[in-house]
């Protein structure tokens, strides 16, 4: 699963949401954030999902609600607005509406304490409160404690695609392909070969006699012997023999030397937002957080060593990164 922001849309003129879900889409694309939207028009499907959250996982960030669509005898708003407060609601919702903007308000200030995270607008400033909710979830990716969550689950959820594609394809090569493949995992294989050596012998009966492989078992194999680069070179071989998806070379290896590479080290290290709220430090040891620490009097033009923080502006980076190279993976799971 990616790391979306997701939204429920409850609204029943479909062509409203296809016009505004085309703006909002443009817009998380500018600023590299991913959304996925759910539109429904049954009021029985919202009702549900929000009992499912009350007491399970939180499926959806922001609930975008049209206030005045029909409910039988009463008007839909006001019955959700009687149910919410039996829920305990953490999903941000934004009623609008083409008239009872100020009536929602008053509801809303009678029992404040049962509202929090509850926005009201109308329609023509639909655009402005709903790109403002897509924001402030997505600013949620700028806390400490979720960047090393978004690096880890994006490149996670890109290596199970590419293994996925690697297992579903390979039976697809013709034979001299096979054979292409089981001489070049040979070939990488027998570099390391000054190392692991009891690992080196197990791989090579995968391969040494055979002019294909089981590509099952061989995912399995150490990353010291077949690296991640390594796996997804094979899955650029596949590609490029099968001629039918593709995936942008260059992009690949920026994702590969850049968002890869920042992946492993965050993995295992001490993060700490900058005094001036401008970089995310990381240190690999005691002695390195002692040398490399941000000041006390650390300001706007403070400058900290490049090798061991992150910016603002190289985090808005990576997220647009991590989002194309993760669009072009999940159009190669499309065709699984």
């Amino acid at each position: 699963m990616r790391y979306n922001i997701n939204v429920l849309w409850v609204e029943d003129t479909r062509s409203f949401y296809e016009e505004e879900k085309d703006i909002l889409e443009m817009f998380a694309t500018d600023n590299g954030i991913n959304v996925n939207f759910e539109y429904i028009e049954d009021a029985e499907v919202f009702f549900n999902a929000m009992e499912q959250q009350k007491d399970g996982f939180q499926k959806y960030d922001i609930c975008f609600i049209d206030y005045n669509l029909s409910l039988q005898s009463d008007k839909f708003g006001d019955s959700v607005i009687k149910k919410l407060r039996g829920y305990n609601v953490c999903t941000d919702i934004l009623f609008y509406s083409a008239d009872d903007v100020l009536t929602i308000k008053e509801i809303i200030r009678d029992d404040f304490s049962s509202f929090e995270g509850v926005y009201v607008t109308n329609r023509e400033h639909f655009d402005d409160k709903s790109q403002y909710l897509l924001n402030k979830n997505a600013k949620k990716l700028y806390s400490i404690n979720n960047i090393r969550g978004l690096l880890m689950n994006e490149t996670s959820e890109n290596d199970y695609i590419m293994k996925s594609y690697l297992l579903r394809k390979y039976s697809l090569l013709k034979d001299n392909e096979k054979k292409e493949l089981a001489e070049y995992i040979k070939s990488i294989i027998k570099e390391n070969d000054d190392k692991h050596q009891s690992n080196i012998k197990e791989a090579l009966k995968l391969i040494d006699g055979n002019t294909s492989i089981n590509v099952n078992t061989l995912l399995r194999v150490p990353g010291d012997i077949l690296s991640l680069n390594d796996k997804y070179e094979l899955l650029k071989r596949i590609l490029n023999y099968l001629e039918k998806d593709k995936i942008d070379s260059a992009l690949l290896d920026k994702y590969l030397n850049e968002i890869v590479s920042m992946r492993n080290k965050l993995a295992h290290r001490k993060l700490e937002i900058c005094k001036a709220n401008k970089q995310v430090m990381h240190y690999s040891s005691i002695n390195d957080f002692e040398q490399k620490k941000c000041n006390v009097n650390c300001s706007e033009t403070c400058e900290h060593s490049s090798d061991n923080r992150i910016s603002v502006e190289t985090w808005n980076d990576i997220k647009k990164e991590l989002k194309n190279f993760g669009q072009q993976m999940d159009e190669l799971y499309i065709h699984l």
